[in-house]
């Protein structure tokens, strides 16, 4: 639960960053093309990584509405 309105703030910046390395990561990998997929795997790890991050964030926020 947040305590003041900058941890709030700063919550919605992490789920907008968050959201954004997701995209680009899915570009990437989307692109057979790119000089990046050497790094496939390392993507794809951080891709699910930040997945995590995000649901756990969401979770908080709907216990928070309870």
């Amino acid at each position: 639960m947040t305590n003041s309105l900058g941890d709030y703030v700063h919550m919605l910046d992490t789920k907008s960053h968050l959201v954004e390395l997701i995209h680009h990561y899915d570009s990437i990998l989307q692109n057979p093309d790119s000089p990046l997929n050497i790094f496939k795997t390392l993507i794809t790890e951080e891709k699910y990584s930040c997945m995590h991050k995000l649901r756990k964030i969401r979770e908080a926020d709907m216990e928070g509405m309870i």
